[in-house]
């Protein structure tokens, strides 16, 4: 396979990456409306916990680093959490 064939299929990867991670953050912006209403901290541990032990079964089952895939979730959930803040 040439380079090129190879980069334009990443870039469709990174298309679908963006897409999902913005699908990703209109449910949390669902997620903020619910723990208005409930009255319920931006900031949930446990949740947290559980989807890092999630995402960790998913790095086993695809083989994939789960030290990588940690640090961008952990960006994933800062920025998800610090959204519901600022628009609560």
């Amino acid at each position: 396979m040439k380079l090129n064939a190879i980069r334009k299929k990443i870039d469709r990867i990174d298309e679908s990456i963006v897409s999902l991670l913005a699908k990703r953050f209109q449910m949390s912006m669902a997620i903020k409306e619910i723990k208005r209403e409930k009255k319920l901290p931006t900031k949930d541990t446990i949740r947290e916990k559980e989807v890092y032990h999630h995402i960790s079964r998913l790095c086993d089952k695809h083989r994939i680093t789960f030290t990588l895939i940690k640090k961008l979730y952990a960006t994933i959930l800062e920025e998800s959490v610090s959204a519901q803040k600022n628009k609560i």
